[in-house]
């Protein structure tokens, strides 16, 4: 898959939303006061770094010049040496560069820094090719073509290529102050499949990006003509003969799924056949099974899912997803932005591996609560899967310096949840029970809710309802946790509820995700905020 990683980084924004109510700040304020009442000091000294200790430090451009000491070979720039006292010749060299030497006198217990520049041996080259389109590299390096460029001194060893012509391996030898040419008229190639690859083979039709579609890469020699269809195991014919034009080297073939008259077929093994004009015949299995899933789904705590509700786990084995979510409230000059990165894994059929890092900014007014930070994981394991329900088990584990009830869920310690799902139509009603164990100082709790010992065990109700249309979902999600075990029965508020948008762009594998959250305490009032995400699959 071609992910655009810059946009990896640069999407990762947030806005911000203003609530009012006391629980925003009420929990912002427990959060600094307990920041303010730890103190920690490191009373150990710095490591001196390399850069600054005694010793004659040389350096060289480019990097990588061989150095000699009074004729001995010490190694490769940049290096440090500790030597005594005295006058010393300083040889560089390096292929294609002429050698540059330096007379120091040095003071053993000091430090000296030392620099060279070497000058590139240069020659010039001039490479005229026929058909003008063709291409011509050295190594992973392209060369101009149909004008004179300057080289470093060597040998070169050139590849030549265009579409439609036969490729030409050669080599030429740049020489200093000299100017080598080289003159290439490619041959015509006939037409040939010269690979017929598979790329996709395991799909559904049901999913909206890449993975709704089996696909073969077919590379050829020049422009020429083919078809394809698509049999089932018994040999009937469901799919084409679709006709094919190969008009350029790498051509990727698909079949959606659907038979002749834009049904999905069942599932099952189907066999792709590809035909050309130059006698090729190959034969492609692909399997439709539309109870795969690869579903793009934010990670949030430490499970794949909605805002405030894990779903059952879809993912196959060896898919991969990477996924950025932020969010940000201001309000009574205090700011928040929760944040997380997080990595999901297919490792078998319908489990799924997630790890997860992120923490909390706060603003100016607020800089004594610390950022704060957690790293989670979590297992989802299939219980079973229908048409109509699936369910999981999901065992998860968080160690978290975050101080207080996060955006996330987040808190020190360990739990197990069952998302129970029931599936109509497009729309995917799920109930989560959660018990979750964690040291009592890790955790913020309302004063009546009270421990009944120093490892509590909390019940945590978790609800979402998901409509699925295909590229684009819509998704409602809620939790509440209850007191701990042996305390009196009852919620400890605050109860969380999320709204989320994803939308996955067409023939791509990555999507986009609005998202919104609603905080409410019966007491201390409700604050809401606003964020944006990211997810990426590849496989």
């Amino acid at each position: 898959m071609r992910v655009p990683w810059l946009l990896l980084l640069s999407v990762f924004l947030f806005g911000c939303a203003t609530g009012s109510g006391t629980l925003f700040e009420s929990e912002a304020r427990a959060a600094s006061s307990g920041r303010r009442s730890e103190s920690s000091q490191d009373d150990d000294e710095p490591d001196t770094p390399d850069d600054v200790r005694p010793g004659l430090m040389i350096r060289t451009s480019p990097v990588g010049a061989v150095v000699f000491v009074n004729g001995r070979r010490q190694g490769r720039s940049p290096m440090r040496l500790e030597l005594p006292s005295g006058r010393y010749q300083i040889y560089t060299e390096r292929d294609g560069y002429r050698p540059a030497q330096v007379i120091v006198s040095y003071t053993a217990g000091t430090r000296q820094e030392v620099s060279l520049e070497l000058q590139e041996i240069t020659g010039r080259l001039r490479i005229d090719v026929q058909p003008r389109e063709a291409r011509v590299t050295t190594g992973f390096r392209q060369l101009q073509t149909g004008t004179t460029q300057e080289l470093r001194v060597g040998t070169y060893p050139l590849n030549i290529s265009a579409f439609g012509y036969e490729p030409v391996e050669q080599t030429v030898v740049v020489q200093e102050n000299r100017t080598s040419t080289l003159s290439i008229t490619l041959k015509p190639a006939e037409f040939r499949v010269r690979s017929v690859s598979p790329r996709t083979t395991h799909f559904s039709p049901d999913d909206p990006g890449r993975l709704g579609s089996g696909s073969v890469g077919v590379f050829v020699s020049a422009a020429g003509r083919g078809e394809y269809h698509v049999t089932d195991a018994s040999g009937l014919k469901v799919a084409g003969p679709v006709p094919v034009f190969f008009s350029q080297a790498s051509t990727t073939l698909a079949w959606d799924g659907r038979d002749q008259s834009g049904r999905p077929v069942p599932d099952g093994r189907y066999r792709f056949v590809l035909t050309a004009e130059d006698g090729t015949r190959e034969t492609i299995t692909l399997t439709a099974d539309s109870s795969i899933s690869r579903r793009l789904r934010p990670v949030f705590g430490s499970a794949a899912g909605t805002l405030f509700s894990p779903l059952p786990a879809t993912f196959p084995n060896g898919t991969n997803q990477i996924a950025l979510t932020g969010f940000a409230h201001g309000s009574g000059g205090m700011f928040t932005a929760p944040m997380l990165a997080s990595f999901r894994l297919g490792v078998g059929h319908r489990q799924e591996i997630v790890f997860a890092a992120g923490g909390i900014l706060r603003g100016p007014e607020d800089l004594a609560a610390g950022s704060g930070g957690h790293l989670s994981t979590s297992w989802s394991l299939p219980l079973y899967h229908t048409p109509g329900a699936s369910g999981s088990l999901v065992l998860r584990a968080t160690l978290s310096e975050i101080n207080e009830i996060d955006l996330f869920e987040n808190a020190t310690g360990a739990g197990v949840a069952v998302p129970i799902a029931t599936h109509i139509g497009p729309l995917t009603l799920v109930v989560t029970p959660e018990l979750s164990v964690a040291p009592a100082d890790t955790v913020v709790a309302a004063p009546e809710a009270g421990f009944g010992s120093t490892i509590p065990v909390f019940g945590y109700g978790r609800v979402a309802a998901v409509l699925d249309l295909g590229a684009t979902s819509i998704a409602a999600s809620g939790a509440v946790r209850m007191r701990p075990i042996g305390a009196p029965p009852g919620p400890d508020w605050p109860a969380s509820a999320g709204l989320e948008l994803h939308q996955t762009f067409p023939n791509e594998q990555f999507s986009l995700s609005a998202l919104g959250t609603l905080r409410w305490h019966p007491t201390e009032g409700w604050y809401g905020s606003t964020g944006l995400g990211f997810q990426a699959l590849w496989w």
